[in-house]
């Protein structure tokens, strides 16, 4: 039995991070897909990123996303309103539309409400939120997302079959299968006829 010291224990550990690091950086450099998998993971820590009790780098986004839809709906008054997200912006815009603030700016319950519509493409809500995060991301029937079947009028699912991220929603939406095509080429093809 061998026994090391607490110093040259560390430093092993040390020099196996780095080097694995090192190995990690080469293959994201010269892979195409680690690289996609590495974006992709990458985007969910920096999604749950937690040094104090909140989520600053999640709370940020949302509200760049939600200033630009209170922007839209001032100026522009619509009668319609398209969101259209890919991969983690399609959780994004979940949590941002299931805020109940919109409601009075969407003129809900009036003859005149905006008519929200969500098309998101490779989502990975389901399979990997839901999945993995239960308790931030329950069934889309839970209470907790009263606010967004109050907001949103229309949602279509799209998804390729060989994506490895976002996959058919459980629950309330059009899914859309098609073509394969992976998880980062949704907008170098026309799906739609």
């Amino acid at each position: 039995v061998l026994a090391l010291s607490g110093s040259f224990a560390a430093w092993c550990t040390s020099g196996l991070e780095t080097m694995l690091f090192t190995l990690l950086g080469f293959l994201v450099f010269f892979n195409h897909g680690a690289r996609n998998v590495m974006h992709i993971v990458l985007d969910i820590i920096n999604h749950f990123h937690r040094p104090k009790a909140d989520f600053p780098t999640r709370c940020h986004i949302e509200q760049r996303f939600a200033a630009v839809l209170n922007r839209l709906l001032a100026d522009e008054k619509p009668t319609h309103l398209a969101v259209v997200a890919h991969s983690q912006g399609t959780v994004i815009a979940l949590d941002v539309l299931d805020w109940p603030s919109w409601g009075p700016l969407l003129r809900r319950g009036g003859p005149d409400a905006v008519q929200v519509h969500l098309m998101t493409f490779g989502s990975p809500f389901t399979h990997l939120y839901q999945h993995y995060f239960p308790h931030q991301y329950p069934p889309l029937q839970d209470p907790r997302w009263d606010g967004l079947r109050q907001n949103l009028d229309q949602w279509v699912n799209l998804f390729r079959i060989d994506d490895f991220v976002g996959t058919h929603i459980d629950g309330g939406t059009g899914n859309q299968p098609f073509d394969r095509g992976g998880h980062t080429s949704y907008w170098e093809t026309t799906i739609l006829s």
